[in-house]
């Protein structure tokens, strides 16, 4: 094991004396952890402190059911990634489902706008280039950035799992 130095088989992908998973992709596991890590803050603060209509500066994610759900899988991302970073846990949940309803909440707040914008009689330009604020482009980019991650770490894993069995 690389965490406690006991013996293991070599087909194992965690430990029996100290529970730690072994990293799957040498290198990118820790990594792909800190990613998670920044994109649950990211989120979180996005939330609560940005924005996520460009023309009126009152509305935020969090005042919303949908985005109060955001928030709180975004809080405990930050706990969740947290503890896989200092205690080797491999807890990804919280951020899957972070990045799932950031998707819900930025496209279905997008094409709210987008409608509202769209039945003005005369549109203007300054109207389709304000159409969403801050948060919701740092939902929108962190949620697919957490998918990313994912898709990314669960390639390297299985590749570098094929070449041990091997």
């Amino acid at each position: 094991c690389v965490y406690c130095i006991s013996e293991i088989d070599a087909l194992a992908t965690r430990c029996n004396r100290c529970s730690g998973y072994l990293p799957p992709a040498e290198g990118t596991d820790f990594k792909q952890h800190w990613t998670l890590l920044f994109c649950c803050v990211a989120i979180f603060v996005a939330c609560i402190w940005l924005p996520i209509e460009g023309r009126r500066n009152d509305l935020y994610a969090s005042q919303s059911i949908a985005g109060g759900f955001l928030t709180i899988f975004a809080g405990y991302g930050i706990f969740a990634s947290w503890v896989n970073l200092f205690h080797r846990k491999m807890i990804v949940w919280p951020a899957l489902f972070m990045a799932f309803d950031g998707l819900f909440v930025s496209i279905r707040r997008l094409y709210q706008l987008y409608e509202n914008v769209a039945a003005m009689p005369d549109p203007q330009k300054e109207d389709w280039v304000r159409i969403a604020g801050p948060g919701l482009w740092v939902i929108l980019f962190c949620s697919f950035l957490v998918f990313w991650t994912f898709m990314k770490g669960a390639a390297a894993g299985a590749k570098k799992d094929k070449e041990r069995k091997e």
